[in-house]
């Protein structure tokens, strides 16, 4: 009887305290009690560890992938990637931009585009640059990149697109769509084809919205650029 006393009164975690301390309970089963919560700590330790660990590497991952999420606010965005890429983020630099957060997106294979950067540009040039994975024509992606915060946007499109201009329009068009009554950024669209650069260069609208929104276009073709550079030169 005094055994199922002793026993019940185990069950219960006030009484079994007491009991401990009182001498109630045989020197084995403190041992085993011992044991037993040592056993416990350690697993609930290595658990914890784990967890955390696995929480690091995760984000650790979304780094190198692209995928994290920041909150920007007046940096410059570049989206897309091409050859002129890293000379444009120099120039920018150069320009004034040291101090602002500058944002490249692609639309895949961020490492190996982050490598061409950093290969291309000093450790102080990319410090403040992020590269992040986004398709600049999908809404969501652009929210998440922030553009309606964004102090300027740059447009450039991805290598070999076969429809290049054609997203690079509709891109600012997402943009516009985002940014609704906010802030909608100075957008820099480069135009790879001429007959799309020039439709731009010569149009006009009597729609007082659109022409709001055109004012923040500005149409760019790099070859255009290279050849009035070559043209200065030469008379020079």
């Amino acid at each position: 009887m005094e055994t199922e006393r002793s026993f019940a009164d185990m069950l219960d975690a006030d009484r079994f305290i007491f009991y401990a301390y009182d001498g109630g309970v045989s020197t084995s089963v403190k041992i085993v009690t011992i044991i037993s919560g040592l056993i416990g700590a350690i697993v609930f330790e290595g658990l914890l560890i784990a967890t955390i660990t696995n929480i690091f590497q995760s984000r650790a991952d979304k780094v190198k992938t692209g995928d994290v999420h920041y909150k920007f606010k007046k940096h410059i965005l570049i989206l897309g990637f091409d050859k002129t890429t890293p000379s444009m983020v120099k120039n920018l630099r150069a320009a004034g931009g040291k101090a602002k957060e500058l944002v490249i997106a692609v639309e895949s294979d961020v490492e190996k585009y982050r490598s061409k950067l950093e290969v291309s540009l000093s450790s102080d040039e990319m410090r403040h640059l992020t590269v992040l994975h986004a398709n600049r024509t999908l809404t969501e992606d652009l929210k998440r990149l922030c553009v309606s915060k964004a102090d300027k946007i740059y447009i450039m499109g991805e290598i070999n697109e076969d429809d290049h201009d054609t997203q690079n329009l509709n891109c600012f068009k997402k943009i516009i769509d985002v940014c609704k009554s906010d802030h909608l950024p100075q957008c820099y669209v480069f135009l790879a084809h001429q007959t799309s650069f020039d439709i731009f260069q010569s149009y006009n609208s009597n729609n007082s919205d659109f022409d709001k929104c055109i004012s923040c276009f500005h149409p760019f073709n790099i070859y255009e650029l290279w050849a009035r550079e070559i043209v200065v030169n030469t008379n020079n």
